[in-house]
């Protein structure tokens, strides 16, 4: 059984949480669409940058396969990301958490600090 099929049997929607963490960033965070490799559009989100905080913009990737959830890529700046240097990201999958809440709470755990 694949991750996606084994979340889908215990009742966890890529898509339902996809929409639930997006929508709490795209209201608490300030954003900007910049092209990736190939010519996509990705949507950063920006943190004020301050000593504790030392990340500067943060980007949400979804994976139906093979993860099934989310990987949060990191850059300390927009130069960063226009010269595609954004540091490895932290990786979320549905089967480790209960609820979209739970998911999101770890996530910015991590994005804040």
């Amino acid at each position: 059984m694949t991750q996606q099929e084994e979340c889908l049997s215990q009742g966890k929607n890529l898509e339902s949480w996809d929409e639930f963490i997006r929508s709490y960033f795209d209201h608490n965070y300030d954003s900007f669409e910049t092209k990736c490799r190939g010519g996509e559009h990705e949507k950063w989100f920006c943190l004020p940058m301050t000593p504790e905080s030392p990340i500067g913009c943060f980007h949400l990737n979804t994976f139906a396969e093979p993860l099934c959830g989310f990987i949060i890529e990191y850059a300390d700046s927009e130069n960063d990301i226009d010269l595609i240097r954004a540091e490895d990201g932290d990786q979320y999958p549905l089967l480790d958490y209960k609820t979209p809440d739970d998911m999101l709470q770890a996530m910015l755990k991590e994005i804040e600090g």
